[in-house]
């Protein structure tokens, strides 16, 4: 029984570590530096991290994976709110 434990214990450890993220950005195309020390963190606890992103952004942590945020939801579909 401890053994398959270990075995159900190591999967989660490994399945557990990517985190996924959408930033809409805003005007300057700078992340706020609340965002980009949460991502910091996010590496540094050793996860594997991706951003989707619509615009390039000028500063992200080094080790963010960079991915076209169409991939997962259209930028037409977004909207904001007055």
């Amino acid at each position: 029984m401890k053994r398959i434990f270990n075995i159900k214990k190591n999967l989660i450890k490994k399945n557990n570590n990517k985190l996924f993220t959408l930033w809409i950005s805003n005007e300057d195309n700078k992340l706020p530096e609340l965002q980009y020390i949460s991502l910091k963190s996010m590496i540094l606890t050793k996860h594997e991290v991706t951003l989707y992103v619509y615009h390039d952004l000028k500063n992200i942590p080094e080790g963010v994976i960079i991915k076209d945020g169409n991939e997962i939801l259209d930028e037409s579909k977004i909207f904001k709110y007055k």
